[in-house]
């Protein structure tokens, strides 16, 4: 059978895993435990990994496909942005110097 799921929950594991992957130092606390933010996305990531398949009427597949989304976005926007920027500034400047 088909199940059909709603919700955002999909895209709050993507904000989810961008924050952790932003702000690896930061603490949670779960319960009486406290986790870096990395430790503790890996945790959740993993329970939704083992849990697919299951009828648990949870979307463990959009929370897996937020958190892939969440690291790319986090990959794309924050470690290559800054370098392409930083490049195509250099040439931009060094075009502006051959012109003149």
């Amino acid at each position: 059978a088909v199940h059909r799921s709603r919700g955002a929950s999909g895209a709050l594991s993507a904000v989810q895993a961008y924050f952790c992957l932003r702000f690896p130092n930061t603490k949670l606390k779960i319960g009486h435990d406290t986790f870096y933010a990395p430790q503790a996305c890996l945790v959740w990531f993993f329970l939704d990994l083992l849990q697919i398949g299951q009828e648990t009427g949870i979307g463990h597949g959009a929370h897996i496909g937020g958190f892939i989304f969440g690291a790319i976005f986090y990959i794309v926007n924050d470690v290559f942005s800054p370098r392409i920027q930083a490049f195509c500034l250099g040439r931009c400047n060094r075009q502006a110097m051959i012109n003149i």
